[in-house]
């Protein structure tokens, strides 16, 4: 709140929308996808795919000198900014499976077998100029000096990971499954093993039970 000593100024934010101004962005990718599947026999398949994504990012934003921003500073080397920003990125992804079921009579055994590599690379700057006195000079490269140091980022990932999966089933009635799964990922350090992680389950369909079906419960 303020008081007789302090002052508080509000500003119009309309007044801003006549002077020049920049707010820009730019984003655009490609994403390239391949499949294939391969029947080795009836009840064996294997399949595989391969997926590249492309990414471009660009971004600007420029702020005239008599923009209400800068209304208490006086030095004119001081008022206007312009900041821009340009990145872009490239991940792929591979992965192959065999799938295996086997029906006969009551039953049933389901198997997976999958595997997956995957890598991602990404990389921005961030560049951001003050002193813009004039504004019909409103590149980037007009400023009268950088706000700060030119910075950015670059991150690099790669994983690997395997999956197995083995299920069985008597009579659509009763199923055990069983899942592990283990990863290997650049985020997780050097000096880390594969941790496998596992899963145990067991199921009852009630419903397929003969003394279920003919019983009937009020509402």
């Amino acid at each position: 709140m303020s008081s007789a000593n302090n002052p508080k100024t509000v500003t119009n934010p309309l007044y801003n929308v006549q002077f020049p101004n920049k707010d820009l962005s730019n984003n655009f990718s490609i994403v390239d996808n391949f499949s294939i599947e391969y029947a080795i026999m009836d009840n064996l398949r294997v399949n595989g795919q391969v997926s590249l994504t492309k990414s471009t990012a660009r971004s600007e934003q420029f702020k005239s000198s008599h923009h209400t921003d800068f209304a208490p500073e006086e030095d004119l080397t001081q008022r206007g900014s312009y900041t821009k920003s340009t990145g872009e990125s490239v991940s792929w992804n591979a992965n192959a499976a065999l799938n295996y079921n086997l029906v006969k009579g009551k039953h049933g055994m389901f198997a997976l077998l999958r595997w997956d590599v995957s890598s991602s690379k990404s990389d921005g700057i961030n560049l951001s100029a003050k002193g813009f006195p004039d504004d019909n000079m409103d590149d980037f490269l007009f400023a009268f000096e950088m706000d700060q140091r030119v910075n950015g980022e670059e991150s690099t990932q790669r994983s690997v990971g395997m999956t197995g999966s083995l299920n069985y089933m008597y009579d659509q009635r009763f199923s055990v499954d069983f899942n592990i799964r283990g990863d290997l990922s650049s985020q997780f350090g050097a000096d880390t093993k594969m941790a496998p992680f596992w899963s145990v389950g067991l199921r009852w369909n009630m419903e397929r039970e003969k003394w279920l079906e003919e019983a009937s419960f009020p509402i």
